[in-house]
């Protein structure tokens, strides 16, 4: 977590739905005054935080109050008790007009379920908000064109929305919200409609829009393994209340009891460690230039061997079965100078399939670039073993 200011502050937050109002008053005081309520609890004294920049994914079965939290957060449901504070600013408080404002100004809402409008254009579909707001015909277009362009649209701009497949369609309803430039970004189950390959897709496309845009995410979901993909950070709800949360890797990898052990069981681990999970400090090093080149536990790694320089920055990685030679010989004839370099919060999956398709190893360093061990085919065993 950051040390910063959470941008959204939820306080003992609770949604109930009164299910008595078309029951005489006489016969709800007599249910009342014998402790017999149907009052239905959609969330229970929900407490959190969401730093900015991040993605936040709350996660549950249907029914636990994810939706319902979500639409707490912007008040298109109305809370029963607690606070929800945005930027400093408690929204419970707000008038209608000071709700729009930040509706226009601070948040934007992807649904499940996109509700374009079929009779406009996708350009027109992305610019309605901005048209909504105020924003003259040629800035707002200006702006939806260069939006479609980073979702990947471009060239369809005066089509019709049933002109494209759902995947379009879905990359259209983050194009509106993101048209709006709010650094709020809240999403209900916007991939659980499309198929499996579209989904993973998407998943990826909000990742690299997040690397550039840095927006903060509040995203819902069901699935586990989609949390495991998108989130920084995670809260798992069942019936309305709070079960675990945290650190997404933190929350999928130690799950603290046997409900969220159920509900991660089909989760990728391997999306999960990080070179951290797979660290092995006892990877043997030498330091370039020096006489002779220390194997100290050549049959453990195959030859492989770190290098580094004087500063223990990594050089490269020497294969070799012969401790005799000087350094300069087997770096002429081993030395592999293209090798991968990580540091302690890389995650591991983007380089599993060069680690397992051959003998090799990636290099990890601190934060200051120094060689502090190595992450092997082996090491990431373990580390699945350990999980």
């Amino acid at each position: 977590m950051n040390d910063q200011k959470p941008i959204i502050e939820i306080k003992n937050l609770t949604k109930t739905y009164r299910t008595d109002r078309k029951r005489s008053i006489v016969e709800r005081f007599r249910r009342r005054a014998s402790g017999s309520t149907e009052d239905f609890h959609a969330l229970k004294n929900v407490s959190l935080t969401v730093q900015s920049g991040r993605i936040f994914v709350i996660m549950g079965l249907s029914g636990s109050g994810k939706s319902t939290l979500l639409r707490c957060v912007n008040r298109l449901l109305e809370p029963s008790e607690g606070e929800v504070t945005i930027d400093g600013k408690n929204v419970i408080g707000l008038t209608n007009k000071e709700l729009r404002h930040l509706r226009a100004t601070k948040l934007s809402m992807v649904f499940q379920h996109f509700a374009l409008l079929p009779h406009m254009s996708v350009v027109d579909n992305v610019a309605f908000g901005l048209r909504i707001a105020g924003v003259p015909v040629k800035e707002r277009r200006a702006r939806a064109t260069e939006i479609l362009n980073l979702v990947g649209l471009s060239g369809w701009e005066h089509r019709r929305p049933s002109e494209l497949s759902g995947g379009m369609r879905q990359r259209l309803g983050i194009a509106r919200a993101l048209v709006m430039d709010t650094p709020i970004l809240l999403m209900d189950e916007p991939f659980s409609a499309l198929d499996p390959l579209i989904r993973a897709e998407l998943q990826q496309e909000l990742l690299r829009l997040q690397r550039s845009l840095h927006k903060t995410i509040v995203f819902v979901t069901h699935d586990p393994n989609e949390a495991a993909i998108l989130g920084d950070d995670l809260v798992i709800l069942k019936d309305g209340e709070i079960v675990q949360q945290g650190a997404a890797k933190d929350v999928l990898l130690k799950p603290q009891n046997d409900y969220v052990k159920r509900f991660i069981e089909g989760v990728d681990k391997t999306r999960l460690l990080t070179a951290e999970h797979g660290l092995d400090r006892e990877f043997p090093v030498t330091v370039a230039d020096t006489a002779h080149p220390s194997f100290d536990k050549p049959s453990k790694y195959g030859g492989l061997i770190a290098v580094v320089d004087s500063d223990r920055r990594p050089i490269g990685i020497i294969r070799s079965s012969s401790a005799d030679q000087t350094y300069s010989e087997t770096a002429k004839r081993h030395l592999i100078s293209d090798f991968i370099q990580l540091q302690l919060d890389s995650p591991l999956a983007p380089v599993l399939p060069q680690l397992s398709g051959h003998a090799t190893a990636a290099l990890v360093v601190n934060e200051e670039g120094r060689f502090i061990g190595a992450v092997t085919a082996h090491s990431v065993v373990r580390a699945l073993q350990a999980q």
